[in-house]
């Protein structure tokens, strides 16, 4: 049996991506004033919320929290960030699970 499935409504997505906005700058305050929980918290939420509407992040975004434990990066206390000549790369480590993430440059 074929399910079929509807794209939802495009009103509902615009919602969904001003949710997702302003889920991630709230995780941006709470991050810095030192409430890494809820900003996890917020994070989840937000990546639930693009998953349910099938909605991309951006690369801007991606690099801002841990795909594993979704801990959003502070430089220097939850993520360390470096640059590696060798395969032209940034790499980010997560410094709450050890997960270290890739992305390429030219």
């Amino acid at each position: 049996m074929i399910s079929r499935r509807r794209k939802k409504p495009t009103w509902q997505i615009k919602i969904a991506k001003l949710h997702i906005e302003e889920l991630f700058e709230e995780a941006e305050k709470l991050a810095n004033q030192g409430e890494l929980n809820l900003a996890k918290r917020y994070i989840s939420i937000a990546r639930k919320i693009a998953e349910k509407f099938n909605i991309r992040l951006e690369r801007e975004k991606k690099l801002k929290f841990c795909r594993k434990c979704n801990t959003y990066f502070v430089a220097g206390k939850t993520a360390l960030y470096r640059t590696n000549p060798k395969t032209k790369a940034l790499e980010v480590r997560c410094l709450k699970c050890g997960y270290v993430r890739r992305y390429r440059y030219k």
